[in-house]
Formats: C-alpha cells, structure tokens, sequence
C-alpha cells in the first residue's frame, strides 16, 4: 500500500507523488513501471527516497479513476516486474547459489 502525498498538473499531466514502502522503493527508477490499484504506469522520476512520482495523462484520466485520488487518498502498488526479477538475481548472486 502507498499514499498520494502531492498532486499537481503540468500541462495537461496530472502528476501525483506517492509515499511507497521499502520493496517498491527498491525497484523504482526513473521510465520503470509501477502498477497502481491496478493500472500499470511509467515512473515519471524518483523525488526521494520512498517518494515516486506518475505522470497521468488525459486518456489515463479518462479510462481510469487515478485522476479522482486527492492527498492522502491509500493506493494499491506493485513494482516493477523487470526490478523484482533483477533484485532476485543479484540476491542469489550474492548469496552463492
């Protein structure tokens, strides 16, 4: 579970900060992928440790109802499936196996 922490538009983006726990953080980086109740979007930067923030353009908004959540609103997150995989790699690596 994460949190919306900031909102605020750039153009015609709606960009959303999310406060995200320790496994997500690990594996977000800049143009990877975050799932967020359900709806796979790019990390559009990391603003700090556990901070990400989405970029929702206007067909995100319209499909989806990412563009209703406010500050403080609960997310579901799941990170990046690419990130998983390498962290499980480097772990094994590590470990000898």
């Amino acid at each position: 579970m994460g949190r919306v922490v900031r909102r605020a538009t750039e153009g015609d983006a709606l960009l959303l900060d999310l406060a995200v726990p320790k496994d997500v953080a690990r594996v977000s980086i800049p143009l990877g992928s975050v799932t967020v109740d359900g709806v796979s979007l790019t990390v559009n930067r990391v603003v700090r440790r556990g901070i990400i923030q989405v970029s929702l353009i206007p067909h995100t908004r319209a499909s989806t109802t990412l563009g209703d959540l406010v500050v403080g609103a609960r997310v579901h997150l799941e990170g990046d499936l690419i990130g998983k995989y390498l962290q499980a790699l480097g772990s094994r690596v590590r470990a000898g196996r």
